[in-house]
């Protein structure tokens, strides 16, 4: 990375550091820093802009003056600011911005005066938030980024002479005006107490005569034009002038009749320019309303469809909690279910359980049973196995055989 841009990130990070202090040196480092990169973008980009908007406390304004005065058409330069995509995001850092920027185009002076008729124009409209209001801290912006910046308040340009529309003028003398009388002088130092007086003369400038006046002027010129040509004024008899004093109070009369013509020409003229400027200042808030109107219009209907969706999904959710609740009770319902069959079972369990030791218990006593009934039958068996056979112990073993059977079948054992 650049290390000028370092340098700026760097001191930008500073000013969230508590006791750090913006000394003069590390606003000459700012200020060195942003016309590198300048330099180096060869225009004002969206990170020159961005770095004049936040290192706007170290003075870099001064920086872009240079530059803007240093370019070949300082108006285009100067008209970046204006088409920035920061300028008017933030009402508060805006203001700070232009402030600032007349202040060092009024101390550079010379080529630079013509253009802070430019800046006086964009300052009353960034001066007001949404409620159209003055921002709170306008008076400490003025107080910290013009009065205390400005090095010699002769270079106050005349705002008589400056080439402005006189509304212009007058509007940025009210906004201005108005701050500079919230500053409260106690606090400052003797040089800002100085300085807070010469800008709010500055701001009194003499001015031509009101366009509301200018019909009372023209009447005390006629006035004036026709008391010179009364005839009841002219002198008669022996008072009556010769020839030449008829001829010089013709000529006169013929002058001041000229010089009043050209005041109401002026007059006229001025009353012209200003009904045109109004019709033009007219159409343009009328065009700003009608945008306005259909912003509104548009708002309003996407507040509609955002109702009416919300309304769908606030009956959708309401639907679903229903549904919650009506699986709750089945589940609720299964659960009792579920835990009457798993205590039947248990009793199952337990009655199997009973019944297999009862049958383990009778097969036992069966068994222990035949064995003693055919212990006998098997004894006999056993004396007789190794004697030869011959009728009588065949007929003994067919004999001892049906006892065997009827054993077995007296026991439960199925043998057919």
């Amino acid at each position: 990375m650049e290390s000028y841009i370092e340098k700026l990130d760097w001191l930008i990070a500073q000013k969230k550091n508590k006791g750090f202090k913006i000394t003069k040196a590390k606003k000459e480092e700012f200020i060195s820093a942003w016309q590198e990169l300048i330099a180096a973008d060869k225009t004002f980009t969206p990170r020159a802009e961005q770095y004049l908007y936040d290192g706007a406390v170290f003075s870099v304004a001064k920086a872009f003056v240079n530059w803007v005065v240093s370019a070949g058409d300082k108006f285009e330069a100067l008209e970046y600011l204006y088409k920035g995509q920061l300028f008017g995001k933030e009402t508060v850092s805006t203001f700070r911005v232009l402030v600032s920027t007349l202040a060092y185009l009024v101390n550079t002076g010379g080529d630079a005066t013509n253009l802070v008729c430019s800046v006086m124009k964009a300052i009353p409209f960034a001066s007001r938030n949404k409620e159209k209001k003055l921002i709170g801290d306008g008076h400490r912006i003025i107080l910290n980024y013009f009065i205390s910046e400005i090095d010699d308040p002769a270079k106050l340009p005349v705002l008589s002479e400056l080439e402005a529309e006189p509304a212009v003028i007058e509007s940025f003398v009210e906004v201005f005006g108005e701050l500079c009388s919230r500053i409260n002088e106690a606090s400052l130092s003797k040089k800002n107490k100085k300085m807070v007086l010469s800008v709010r003369n500055w701001l009194q400038p003499k001015t031509e005569t009101p366009a509301s006046d200018q019909k009372d002027s023209e009447a005390r010129v006629e006035e004036k034009a026709s008391k010179q040509v009364n005839p009841e004024e002219v002198p008669s008899g022996k008072d009556k002038p010769s020839s030449q004093g008829k001829a010089d109070l013709f000529e006169q009369l013929l002058n001041t009749l000229n010089s009043a013509s050209l005041i109401a020409d002026q007059i006229r003229k001025s009353m012209e320019e200003q009904e045109m400027y109004a019709h033009e200042i007219i159409k343009e808030m009328r065009g700003k309303n009608d945008s306005l109107s259909r912003q509104i219009e548009t708002f309003k209907q996407r507040e509609v469809a955002l109702n009416r969706q919300l309304a769908e999904k606030n009956e959708l959710i309401l639907k679903r909690v229903a549904d919650i609740e009506k699986l709750e009770k089945e589940k609720s319902e299964l659960n009792l279910i579920l835990s009457s069959k798993e205590e039947e079972i248990q009793q199952r369990r337990q009655m199997i359980e009973a019944l297999s030791r009862d049958r383990a218990k009778q097969s036992d006593v069966l068994v222990n049973r035949l064995a003693s009934k055919l212990k006998v039958e098997y004894r006999d068996f056993k004396d007789a196995e190794s004697l030869p056979m011959d009728p009588d112990l065949g007929e003994n073993m067919r004999e001892q055989l049906k006892n065997i059977f009827s054993i077995l079948s007296e026991a439960g054992i199925p043998l057919e």
